[in-house]
Parts: structure tokens; C-alpha cells; sequence
């Protein structure tokens, strides 16, 4: 039988290539992730930089970009729009 999912952080050749890196989570701690698995000579390939958002986490600073008001984001989240 072949490698499974849960194999590949432990893979000889995968560490050798450093194709999972450790990543600072929030809530979750520290989260392993997957590097890009090949480069382009040309055209580099960016990687994430962090890991995702949690849930919510940037709701509030996406409506202020958008022009509401700090009032209006506490009246959203009051009403359980958000």
C-alpha cells in the first residue's frame, strides 16, 4: 500500500526538500504547511506567508475599509448580521 496524507510530514524526501515548513497559527498553535513543490526559472512563485485567518478574524478591518463606521460594525454584530 502507498503513502497516505498524514505520511507526507514524515516523508525522507519531502523533509529533504523543504517542502513543509511550520507556521504560528493563532488558535491552533504550530500548524505545518505545504511549500509550493516545484520553482519556475522565470516566474517565481510566492508561498503564503502566514497561515489562514481564523473565522471572523478580519471582519471588523474589511468593513472599516469598506466605510463603516466602528458604531455600525458593533450594531451589525448586535443585530447577528456578523
Amino acid at each position: 500500500m502507498g503513502n497516505t496524507i498524514p505520511d507526507l510530514a514524515s516523508d525522507v524526501q519531502i523533509l529533504a526538500n523543504g517542502l513543509i515548513r511550520e507556521e504560528s497559527h493563532r488558535g491552533l498553535g504550530n500548524i505545518k504547511m505545504l511549500q509550493f513543490p516545484f520553482n519556475f526559472s522565470k516566474t517565481p512563485v510566492a508561498t503564503a506567508r502566514s497561515a489562514a485567518p481564523s473565522l471572523g478574524e478580519h471582519t471588523d478591518k474589511v468593513l472599516a475599509e469598506y466605510g463603516y463606521s466602528s458604531k455600525e460594525i458593533e450594531q451589525l454584530k448586535n443585530d447577528k448580521v456578523i
